[in-house]
């Protein structure tokens, strides 16, 4: 049994598409990034640490909560188009590498055996 799930998870990521999905989700998810508030968080947090003043006075100003690492998805990432794009694309990008293969086996004639 152990042999056959190393079988099939060894041919869904080794095929062309899984990788074709993969990179396209995190295409997304970065250009979800991008679109936030985060973003520039992030980029000010980058001059604040190589001494850039007026970073540092923004930095300064905001909620120590505030972190790129905590702004990404979860608290502002709802007003991004590309992350409701992504959350709704990801549960059809999960089933593609497995619906194709699938479709494969139904065409050969070898799941009907």
């Amino acid at each position: 049994m152990l042999n056959v799930i190393k079988i099939e998870l060894k041919r869904a990521i080794l095929n062309k598409k899984f990788v074709i999905v993969i990179l396209l989700g995190c295409i997304m998810a970065v250009l979800a990034f991008v679109d936030t508030p985060g973003f520039t968080i992030a980029i000010n947090w980058y001059k604040y640490m190589h001494n850039d003043e007026m970073a540092s006075m923004i930095i300064n100003k905001m909620n120590e909560v505030d972190t790129p690492l905590e702004i990404w998805m979860p608290r502002y990432g709802a007003s991004s188009t590309f992350y409701n794009v992504w959350i709704a694309i990801l549960p059809i990008l999960a089933v593609i590498p497995y619906a194709t293969e699938y479709l494969k086996e139904k065409k050969s004639g070898l799941i009907n055996q």
